[in-house]
């Protein structure tokens, strides 16, 4: 029963995550007798004392027949149907069939075979659409008492020998609001990088002002990715507020958060490579070596544009294949930015040590380092997440990964920026000693 019956889970939880859930917002689900007969989806348990998560199965008014809809946390799936003794099936409703192989009784026609032995969070529910009085739309609501993973199956069942057959539609309803469960860390998430943005900017123009007369170019290019960031982040939080309050994707919104992110990635690898190349410090001017990374920051923000809008729709939308058609691109650019500014910087140490200019040696040397951490993050994280789409036809994946695919998919990228970023506004940050970063002076001048 158990292989069984995990092939037919594992289509179950597969289906959900591959196919498109939606119907006129994130999460709800539409069910067919004909093409479909289940959804799931990660749900958070209700607040203590109230009913404010659940799940309603709303049956639509021209089902006929009887249907049997059953309701489960994944982990309790091992308590939905019973195994038929002959051929090692897995049987979930009791029929005639059923009744001869003795796994139910005839009061259990026609309902759910589920095991009511033991606790656990398995539901069933009965709609009988024969009966005059009973026709009409029906509803069966399911209370979630604890996080967790669900999953609602539908089965017709023929009385008299007619014909059985439903529609209707699944609604997962969290205690916030109408965002999936594996969407919603998004919006505190967004928050709280919107504050430490804000913070960041407030500390930066503070220090400008205090010293004005001694900023350089360099540091007018972070006063402006700061502002980007500043406003990005806000996009980002609205985005997914308005989205957790009207239980629709504003297409407005996605598209100026995608220009956004992929606008402050490509400008921030722009920065920081010219930077590195001593643009300012060593060099008066890039020459045609300008036009290189202005066409590479081209593509980065077109693969960014996309990835962006990616991430920014329902986790649920997406799957193992489009992941890797939108990361791979991505990641080769951003490996492209770092291997040519890690390239860069090397260079520009050994200019500096030629020159023993100390200061911006050592200035230079902590960038580097930074870099070299950032990289290697970077790598770990995109051999873990191959590693773990490529896993995503299990039959645990979703059900074990719901809470963590937005971080895998989006969350780790914005904590890695984050951190790199941080770091170079404390080294490039205003000072009174700002001069002696320019490139007409130095701690011995220039030779």
């Amino acid at each position: 029963m158990a292989s069984s019956r995990g092939k037919l889970l594992s289509i179950l939880l597969t289906l959900s995550l591959l196919l498109n859930l939606t119907c006129t917002d994130a999460f709800r689900a539409i069910i067919d007798s004909d093409l479909r007969k289940f959804g799931c989806a990660g749900m958070y348990g209700s607040s203590p004392g109230t009913n404010d998560s659940e799940i309603r199965v709303v049956m639509d008014k021209s089902s006929k027949g009887n249907a049997v809809v059953v309701i489960f946390e994944w982990n309790d799936n091992k308590y939905v149907g019973k195994t038929d003794p002959e051929d090692g099936k897995p049987i979930y409703i009791c029929d005639t069939d059923a009744l001869k192989a003795g796994l139910c009784n005839e009061g259990e026609l026609g309902h759910a075979l589920i095991d009511t032995s033991v606790e656990s969070t398995v539901r069933s529910a009965t709609f009988n659409f024969t009966e005059e009085e009973q026709k009409g739309i029906q509803y069966y609501q399911y209370h979630i008492e604890k996080t967790g993973y669900y999953c609602v199956m539908a089965w017709p069942v023929q009385v008299n020998q007619e014909d059985a057959y439903f529609q209707g539609v699944l609604d997962f309803k969290n205690k916030y609001g109408t965002l999936a469960g594996s969407d919603f860390p998004k919006l505190p998430f967004y928050g709280v990088l919107s504050l430490i943005y804000m913070t960041i900017g407030i500390s930066w123009m503070v220090l400008c002002a205090k010293h004005w007369r001694e900023i350089l170019m360099v540091q007018h290019f972070i006063s402006g990715v700061i502002f980007f960031l500043m406003v990005e982040m806000a996009f980002n939080w609205g985005y997914w507020d308005d989205y957790n309050k009207t239980g629709q994707s504003s297409m407005a919104l996605l598209v100026i958060v995608s220009i956004l992110n992929s606008g402050r990635n490509s400008i921030s690898l722009f920065m920081l490579l010219i930077v590195s190349m001593g643009y300012g410090v060593v060099k008066p001017t890039l020459g045609s070596t300008m036009k290189k990374v202005i066409i590479l920051s081209s593509a980065h923000f077109l693969f960014g544009i996309i990835y962006s809008a990616g991430t920014m729709s329902p986790v649920d939308d997406i799957s193992a294949m489009i992941v890797l058609m939108v990361v791979v691109p991505l990641a080769l650019t951003m490996t492209s930015f770092y291997i040519w500014t890690l390239q860069s910087l090397t260079s520009t140490i050994a200019t500096l040590n030629l020159r023993r200019q100390t200061e911006k040696v050592k200035m230079y040397t902590r960038l580097w380092r930074l870099l070299v951490f950032s990289l290697t993050v970077l790598c770990a994280f995109f051999v873990i997440n191959t590693l773990n789409f490529m896993n995503a036809d299990s039959d645990d994946w979703p059900a074990t990964h719901w809470r963590i695919q937005w971080f895998l998919l989006d969350g780790w990228l914005n904590v890695l920026y984050l951190i790199v970023f941080t770091v170079i506004v404390i080294l490039w940050r205003p000072t009174e000693n700002n001069k002696i970063r320019d490139r007409s002076t130095g701690d011995r001048g220039f030779r």
